[in-house]
Order: C-alpha cells, then structure tokens, then sequence
C-alpha cells in the first residue's frame, strides 16, 4: 500500500513541476498566488539558487506517512537537502497543500 501510495505522490510531484513551470499551479478557490521553482528550491534547500559546484549532498525526496492522521503539508529538511512529500488521494489536494506549505514557509527571512 506504501509503495501505491508513495509512486502517486511522485507523480503528483512531477505534475505539479510542471505546472508550476508553465504558471499553471494555482490554488483550488482561484486566488492568484505566484510561486516559483525557485520558491520550492528555497523551501526545500535554503538556497535559491542551485550553487556553481552543486551541492555537497544529492537532494532527495521523501515521503510523509503517519499511521493516525495524515501530515497535509510538506516537510523540508534543509541541512540534509530532504524533501518530504505529503501523501494526497488527488491531484487537487496535492496542489493545494504544496502551495499553500510553501507559501507559509519563512523563507529564512529573505523575501
């Protein structure tokens, strides 16, 4: 079930690159929120930009399984450069809450 849930999710992922390259990632009720992928490499790494040498350490994803209740939002850990992915029955819900959590992320004070 693990192995279902987490080739969807990376799917969803690859979609919602896209997406949000093509500027097509928004939000379910229609608000325009604008984010970038240099937004999620922020979110994921710290770093807006990837640097000249690339990283010392392979980013990689995750996954966010919990047995009792569901964490919607991603994680990043980014001393570690791991992405932790949320598990979401859709599409629409995946988009949602990956926007939605990298919106509210800090961003390390730097807007």
């Amino acid at each position: 079930m693990r192995r279902v849930e987490e080739e969807r999710a990376v799917g969803q992922w690859r979609d919602w690159l896209i997406d949000l390259e093509g500027g097509d990632a928004v939000l379910p009720w229609n608000e325009i929120i604008k984010i970038t992928l240099e937004d999620v490499l922020m979110f994921s790494t710290g770093t807006n930009r990837i640097p000249p040498h690339g990283f010392d350490e392979l980013p990689t994803l995750g996954f966010l399984h919990a047995d009792k209740e569901r964490r919607q939002f991603p994680e990043a850990n980014t001393c570690g450069l791991i992405l932790r992915l949320p598990i979401h029955s859709s599409y629409e819900k995946f988009n949602e809450y990956m926007i939605s959590g990298v919106v509210q992320s800090p961003h390390f004070g730097i807007p």
